[in-house]
């Protein structure tokens, strides 16, 4: 599990995408992918966190786990 301030577990379409530009098309700069994977990784991580507080503010006695 990610720390609020951290980047989520890699998803089995980032690994594609990391497969793709690393292997297979290594034109491109292995360091711009994996920039671009941190980056994308970070940004999700902040999404998630920020929808689950939304919700919470919502209405605090909700059970997410359902």
């Amino acid at each position: 599990m990610a720390s609020a301030d951290g980047p989520i577990a890699i998803t089995a379409n980032e690994l594609r995408r990391l497969f793709h530009a690393l292997v297979i098309e290594p034109a491109r700069g292995s360091a711009d992918a994996i920039a671009w994977s941190n980056y994308r990784r970070r940004h999700q991580a902040a999404a998630k966190t920020s929808h689950y507080a939304g919700k919470l503010s919502q209405n605090p006695k909700t059970d997410l786990l359902r």
